[in-house]
């Protein structure tokens, strides 16, 4: 009976220290910067999507104007040209900014990342 007794009060001892840690968001698997990291990845996430739509639009983009009856005249065909070649600059340009800005979102989500493991690390050897 004693052996029983100690065996349930070690067992409660143990569930409390669970307890305990999952109270301190010890146990999450990013310990308690779970939350923050999952915002960041959907972030993340959000923008890889814009960059893949712009990437599309950009593609669907003409860079040779079709000729017809009404373009034969060869300074319309030179300025619809510069017009659309000046259209996929600028897109190729609000492409790259968005690249950029992805770029920075994946250092930050690395950083914040890092930071958690960081503080899982001391707090595991604490």
């Amino acid at each position: 009976m004693h052996t029983h007794l100690r065996i349930l009060n070690n067992l409660d001892g143990e569930f409390k220290e669970l307890d305990k840690k999952f109270a301190q968001e010890e146990l999450r698997i990013f310990g308690k910067s779970t939350e923050r990291i999952f915002k960041e990845l959907d972030v993340t996430r959000r923008k890889q999507i814009e960059l893949a739509a712009e990437h599309i639009a950009l593609d669907m983009t003409v860079d040779i104007p079709q000729l017809n009856a009404h373009t034969a005249n060869a300074d319309e065909t030179y300025r619809k040209m510069v017009e659309q070649l000046t259209e996929k600059e600028a897109s190729l340009k609000a492409l790259t900014r968005k690249l950029n800005d992805l770029s920075e979102s994946l250092n930050q989500f690395r950083a914040i990342s890092e930071q958690a493991d960081l503080q899982d690390t001391t707090a595991f050897f604490s």
